[in-house]
C-alpha cells in the first residue's frame, strides 16, 4: 500500500500533505504510548503510609526492631507539617516528649549548635527527616496515593497505589493526616463535632478571637459579604460534620536579600476581603501582628499563623476535605493557596488597609531558600483535623482533663485543647460572627495516651495501626493533634508493629508490659 500512496503523492501536493498526516496519525495510533504508570510490587514486613513526622518515627522504630519497611509518601517530601512551615513547635510540657520525637528536636538543635531546638527553619526539618529515613532496610517511595486496600477477613494483605505500585506487607501503619489507608481498609471513623462533651458541639460565642463591635453581615443590597458561610448553624451544643479551619503555615522573611516579593496571585479578588476592610475601618489602631501571627524562627524567618477574626485560617474551606477524592482535595488546596496569597497582597496593597499596616506588610516576602522546588510555597496544607478512627478505645475530653492514667499507656500528651474557628455566619440580628474556637489553657495536665486509641476494633482489622487519625473525640483530638504527640505515637506504633509481627499476634493482642518495657528503654516517657 505504501508504494502506491507514494506514487500518488508525487502527482498531487495537497493529497501528499493529507496522506502524510493520515499515515502519521495511523502510526501514532498503532504505537500509542503505554500507560505512564509503572507497575511494581514490593514485599516487606511493614508498610508505613505517610512520610509525616509520625511516619518517619514509625519507620525508624520498626527498622530498629528488625523489620523491613516501605514508606509511601503521597507528596514529594518527608516531614509533613514540620517541613512545611509549622516550625514553632506546639511542645506544651516538653518533659513528656521522649524517644524518637525528642531525638528529632535534638538533631535540629545540633544543626543550630545547640542541645535541642523547638523553633527551626522548614528546610532544616526536611534535612533531619531525610537523614533519619536513610537505612538499607527502609525503602521510600514518593508521589503514590493509596487507591485500593485488599483484605482477607481481618487482615490487610495488599495495598494498591495510584501510579502502579503494589505493596504486600504483614503489618500496616497509616501515618497520614487524612487517614486514607484506614478509610479504604473499611475501618470505622467519624468527622466533625460530637454533642456530648462540655466543650463539644457548636460553641457559644467566645470572648477570644471574635469580631469586636457590630459589623453587618450584608452589603447595602442585602447580599452576604464574601467569606460568610450561608449555611444554617446548629444549636449550641449540637454536633455536626464541620471541621476546624485549615491554613498554610507560610514561611516569610524580612531579610531583603532572601526575599521573593509577594505579588498579586492569579484570580485575585479584593472583594473577598471586604469584611477585613470593615474590621480595619472599625479598629484603625490595629497592627499587622493583630491580623497575622509572626512566630520568629532562626535567620530572620517567620512561621505565619492565624490571628484575629479574619486571618490566614480559611473558615468553611475545610469542610469537604476529609472525605474528598484526590481531585477535589487539589481544588481545596489551590483555593486555600489563593485565599492566603490574596490576603497577604491585600494587606500590603489595598488602600482600605491603614498605611502603617501596608508599610509593615511590605517588609516581608516569601523566603527564597525555602520550598525552592514548590515556588517557595509550603508543600503541605495544614490539615488540623480530618477523619478520626473509631477504634478500640475512644479518648474523650475527660481523658485529657481528669482521667489521666491508662494501664496501656504508650506515650503522653500535655497540650491544652485548641480548636480553631469552624464557621463564620450571620447572627440572628444580622451581624457577622465566628464560632468553633475552643482554648482551655490551664485545664490540661500531662495525660497518658492508651495503646488502644491507635488500634482499630479487632473485628475490623488486626494488622493496622493509626497514630495520627487516632481514636478520639473532637475535643480530645484538639489536644492530641500536635506534631510532638504524633511523633510519640508513631514511634510507639512502629515498635508495636514489630512486637505483633514477631509474636504472630493481632495488633490488639500484643503484650502491653513487654511493649512498655521496650518503649522505656528507647526513652519514651510513659509517666510524669
Amino acid at each position: 500500500m505504501l508504494p502506491i500512496c507514494a506514487k500518488f503523492m508525487q502527482k498531487n501536493s495537497t493529497c501528499r500533505i493529507t496522506m502524510f498526516l493520515l499515515i502519521g496519525f495511523i502510526l501514532l495510533q498503532g504505537c500509542s504510548s503505554p500507560d505512564p504508570k509503572k507497575s511494581e510490587t514490593i514485599r516487606c514486613d511493614l508498610l508505613v503510609y505517610g512520610g509525616t513526622p509520625a511516619g518517619v518515627c514509625a519507620a525508624r522504630a520498626a527498622e530498629e526492631q528488625g523489620l523491613s519497611v516501605v514508606v509511601v509518601e503521597p507528596t514529594g517530601h518527608l516531614g509533613g507539617m514540620m517541613s512545611s512551615g509549622l516550625c514553632n513547635s506546639d511542645k506544651a510540657n516538653h518533659r513528656v516528649i521522649g524517644g524518637l520525637g525528642l531525638q528529632v528536636f535534638q538533631r535540629i538543635g545540633n544543626h543550630y549548635r545547640d542541645d535541642l531546638a523547638w523553633k527551626f527553619e522548614p528546610h532544616v526539618a526536611k534535612k533531619i527527616f531525610d537523614e533519619m529515613i536513610v537505612h538499607p532496610n527502609i525503602t521510600v517511595v514518593h508521589r503514590q496515593r493509596v487507591e485500593k486496600v485488599i483484605k482477607e477477613e481481618q487482615q490487610i494483605t495488599t495495598v494498591l497505589f495510584t501510579r502502579g505500585l503494589t505493596v504486600d506487607a504483614s503489618m500496616y501503619i497509616d501515618a497520614t493526616y487524612e487517614g486514607d489507608l484506614m478509610a479504604r481498609a473499611g475501618i470505622s471513623y467519624t468527622i466533625g463535632r460530637e454533642s456530648d462533651e462540655t466543650y463539644g458541639g457548636v460553641q457559644e460565642l467566645s470572648e477570644e478571637n471574635q469580631w469586636a463591635g457590630s459589623i453587618s453581615a450584608r452589603d447595602k443590597k442585602g447580599r452576604l459579604f464574601p467569606e460568610i458561610q450561608d449555611v444554617p448553624m446548629s444549636k449550641p451544643g449540637g454536633g455536626d460534620r464541620k471541621v476546624q479551619a485549615y491554613n498554610f503555615r507560610v514561611c516569610l522573611t524580612d531579610t531583603k536579600k532572601n526575599q521573593i516579593k509577594i505579588k498579586k496571585p492569579r484570580g485575585y479578588r479584593s472583594k473577598r476581603y471586604t469584611l477585613l476592610a470593615h474590621h480595619l475601618e472599625t479598629h484603625p489602631t490595629l497592627q499587622l501582628h493583630d491580623l497575622i501571627k509572626l512566630f520568629q524562627l532562626p535567620n530572620q524567618k517567620y512561621d505565619i499563623n492565624s490571628n484575629g477574626p479574619f486571618s490566614t485560617d480559611y473558615l468553611g474551606g475545610s469542610w469537604d476535605y476529609p472525605d474528598a477524592d484526590y481531585e477535589l482535595r487539589k481544588k481545596i488546596w489551590i483555593d486555600h493557596q489563593r485565599y492566603t496569597q490574596g490576603l497577604f497582597y491585600f494587606l500590603g496593597h489595598d488602600k482600605r488597609v491603614p498605611s502603617h499596616i501596608r508599610k509593615d506588610m511590605k517588609r516581608y516576602g516569601y523566603a527564597k531558600d525555602e520550598f525552592k522546588d514548590n515556588h517557595h510555597w509550603p508543600y503541605q496544607l495544614y490539615v488540623r483535623e480530618g477523619r478520626r478512627m473509631k477504634g478500640a478505645f475512644i479518648l474523650t475530653e475527660q481523658d485529657v482533663i481528669k482521667r489521666l492514667e491508662k494501664a496501656d499507656n504508650i506515650g503522653m500528651g500535655s497540650h491544652y485543647i485548641e480548636s480553631h474557628h469552624i464557621q463564620r455566619f450571620m447572627s440572628p440580628d444580622g451581624y457577622v460572627q465566628n464560632r468553633g474556637l475552643v482554648r482551655t489553657r490551664g485545664k490540661v495536665r500531662p495525660y497518658q495516651i492508651p495503646y488502644r486509641s491507635i488500634t482499630p476494633q479487632k473485628t475490623e482489622c488486626a494488622n493496622l495501626l493509626v497514630p495520627v487519625c487516632l481514636s478520639a473525640s473532637h475535643i480530645a483530638y484538639c489536644s492530641l493533634r500536635m506534631e510532638p504527640q504524633y511523633m510519640i505515637l508513631g514511634h510507639s506504633a512502629g515498635v508495636a508493629a514489630a512486637h505483633a509481627l514477631h509474636s504472630n499476634r493481632a495488633v490488639q493482642d500484643v503484650d502491653i508490659a513487654a511493649l512498655q518495657s521496650a518503649l522505656k528503654e528507647q526513652g519514651q516517657v510513659l509517666a510524669y
